[in-house]
């Protein structure tokens, strides 16, 4: 970290002169002693497996993910916690990563809120990538703003938390995330300038020692944050009162209709209500017929019967649960079905029989009326298909009798793509266009 925060103070202060300006003395050595710095580093020894133990053999399983930021820069840092067969625990490092903070500067409280955004997202690819089984995902941070953002319940902010508190809700629920003191946090060493030299000494390899523990309540009391003074917060929006009126509507009540003797009468009466309902409005709509207030009283009064003889199946239909096969709704919507599919059948066959016929009348040859003739099309009846799915052919041969009248035709049609010819009487054919 100390080297990506040389080079950004480095850069930024050249962008004020040429590129090819030597450094000033003070920066060169900085950065000459940072440079020296690095050859610590092979004093550095990081254990190859992550724990002394057989994961095969192990009972539980964990990650623990730290999180800290400062205007400096964002660090985020993660550990396995296996518990063995004998009640043991053991702690390996996962993986780190630490960031400048973006600029220009954010508040430190922002900055903690991405530093556990990608926290969150480190957990996401850490447990896409491991190939075992993990029981439990734990987060830990030192901010306790940070912590009453993600358990809060009852106030709204405004879109940058927003957003990313909802990003952290996403992959994580509020019981996973944990608070731990500064000086404990391993991720705040990223956040610092810690010499290469130093950092056997820090906890940023090994993690906090209460992971070491056989049983620690650090790691499995559930803890609940309020917000720290939202009042004052300028990232929680502020409460607005809302006063809100109820209006209840009663049912006219259907026995109130059987003052009535009969439907005519009803009608009216609801209907002269409404008018007066609709004259005591000062939004009246003069353009309205004079007549209209009884249509309006007809639904008035289905609704109302529908409302009470059906109450609990508008009430389900409306939370849009399933209605019974066997219910009293169903039964009637398949009564109308029945119903329609009745009228349909019925004038499908009166279209036939009253309607088609009037094409070929059955008369006596009294009239002489040309014959059929080769390219006529005609509609040939077909007893075993449906009334309106008979076929159009057309006629490529006749066959007179010895009074040189076409009583037979051959009339050729096309089904499923294959052209088939059919010998039939004049009587199983209707004329529909004459080639003359």
């Amino acid at each position: 970290m100390q080297g990506k925060a040389l080079l950004r103070q480095i850069t930024t202060e050249q962008e004020q002169s040429d590129w090819d300006v030597p450094l000033p003395e003070e920066k060169k050595m900085q950065w000459k002693l940072w440079k020296d710095s690095l050859l610590e580093l092979e004093q550095l020894n990081i254990p190859r497996p992550y724990v002394s133990v057989s994961l095969s053999a192990t009972k539980r399983r964990e990650i623990c993910i730290f999180s800290d930021a400062s205007t400096m820069a964002i660090a985020y840092v993660a550990y396995l916690r296996v518990i063995d067969t004998e009640g043991q625990s053991h702690v390996g490092f996962l993986m780190g990563k630490s960031k400048l903070a973006p600029r220009p500067a954010h508040t430190v409280p922002r900055l903690e809120l991405c530093a556990a955004v990608l926290a969150v997202e480190m957990a996401d690819m850490i447990t896409t990538e491991l190939d075992i089984e993990i029981h439990a995902m734990n987060f830990y941070t030192d901010s306790k703003i940070v912590l009453g953002y993600i358990h809060n319940a009852s106030r709204r902010f405004y879109t940058y938390v927003a957003n990313r508190v909802t990003h952290i809700r996403k992959s994580t629920c509020p019981e996973q995330w944990h608070h731990i003191s500064t000086d404990k946090n391993p991720a705040d060493h990223g956040t610092r300038l810690v010499p290469a030299a130093a950092l056997k000494q820090t906890n940023w390899f090994v993690g906090p020692s209460f992971l070491r523990k056989p049983e620690t309540k650090e790691t499995t009391q559930v803890e609940t944050f309020e917000l720290i003074e939202p009042d004052q917060d300028k990232e929680v929006r502020p409460q607005v009162t809302v006063c809100r009126t109820i209006v209840t509507r009663d049912s006219l009540g259907t026995h109130r209709f059987e003052r009535f003797s009969s439907w005519k009468s009803l009608t009216r009466a609801i209907g002269k209500l409404i008018c007066l309902a609709r004259s005591s409005c000062r939004a009246t709509n003069t353009d309205q017929r004079s007549n209209d207030h009884l249509e309006q009283a007809k639904v008035t009064i289905i609704r109302c019967v529908q409302q009470e003889v059906f109450k609990e199946e508008i009430q389900g239909l409306l939370k849009k649960e399933e209605i019974s096969q066997h219910n009293s709704l169903k039964d009637l919507y398949a009564k109308q079905w029945k119903q329609v599919q009745s009228l349909a059948d019925i004038f499908w066959k009166r279209w036939r029989q009253e309607y088609l016929v009037i094409f070929q009348p059955c008369k006596k040859w009294q009239d002489d009326k040309p014959n059929l003739q080769v390219g006529d099309v005609v509609l040939l009846k077909d007893s075993q298909a449906h009334r309106n799915e008979w076929p159009i052919g057309l006629i490529v041969g006749t066959d007179p009798s010895s009074d040189a009248r076409v009583r037979k035709v051959e009339v050729r049609i096309v089904r499923q793509g294959i052209p088939k010819v059919y010998a039939r009487p004049i009587s199983e054919v209707v004329l529909l266009l004459s080639k003359g």
